[in-house]
């Protein structure tokens, strides 16, 4: 897949509303918690990615990373406004960003294997929340307000473009298979945590109590039989199947 460098300049305006995925404070708390992720973990992926290229890779795999390298590094510089939008609407950002950034510094002391680890597996899971925002848009993407729309798309695509990149970088290192696996355990449940405690911490600081019924209908739209991390339950388990590639995914 090809990988397209694209520099956007998103300037986020305090008019737009707080609750801005479907007038939703549930699934607003949710996928803000995780763009307070992005900057800190965009800079771990580049640098775990980076560190295991070796010479004597072949042009077309350098390419590849020189291309991640350079959309991630976007991914960021985006987040980190959406991130000040957040905090100046009064979201308490800056306070679980320094957290993240915290906890990616201990992250950073990983033997370089598993660091790559980490970053296949967290990719293969963003890789999936783009196949809900750009394949099912009208159902997941059409709910984000018009300000940010194009923004969640776009980074949902390009996460699509370089998904195989740190799998390609690991293989071609020829590392195992339980590393593979078990760091994907790992960071899965890391994710998982630092996720939900940011969304809880959001919804508590944030001022504007929704309701029992906003918080049912954001479980719904997140976690329901048709949810958008419900239906991508069956391809995030592929991950585990020995001689797993992303680009497996292609054939669905």
């Amino acid at each position: 897949m090809t990988i397209t460098v694209r520099k956007p300049n998103y300037k986020f305006e305090t008019t737009s509303p707080s609750y801005w995925y479907g007038d939703n404070k549930f699934v607003s708390c949710f996928l803000s918690a995780l763009s307070v992720t992005f900057p800190a973990g965009e800079r771990f992926f580049i640098e775990s990615v980076r560190d295991n290229c070796k010479p004597g890779f072949s042009d077309e795999i350098m390419a590849d990373v020189r291309g991640f390298t350079q959309q991630e590094a976007q991914h960021s510089k985006a987040h980190m406004a959406f991130n000040a939008w957040l905090a100046a609407k009064g979201y308490e950002a800056e306070e679980f960003e320094a957290l993240v950034r915290a906890f990616i510094l201990q992250c950073d002391k990983m033997p370089p294997k598993q660091r790559l680890a980490a970053t296949c597996a967290l990719e293969h899971i963003t890789s999936l929340m783009a196949e809900r925002l750009v394949g099912e848009a009208d159902r997941f993407a059409t709910p984000i307000c018009e300000e940010f729309r194009e923004f969640w798309k776009w980074h949902a695509m390009e996460e699509y473009e370089h998904k195989s990149v740190a799998f390609d970088v690991y293989r071609k290192n020829g590392y195992d298979e339980f590393t593979r696996m078990y760091m994907a355990v790992a960071s899965t449940l890391a994710l998982i945590v630092g996720i939900a405690g940011a969304q809880t911490y959001f919804s508590w600081t944030k001022k504007g109590w929704r309701g029992p019924v906003d918080i049912i209908r954001g479980i719904g739209i997140l976690y329901g039989p048709r949810g958008f991390i419900t239906k991508s339950i069956p391809a995030y388990l592929q991950y585990y199947k020995l001689g797993f590639h992303p680009t497996d995914r292609d054939k669905h």
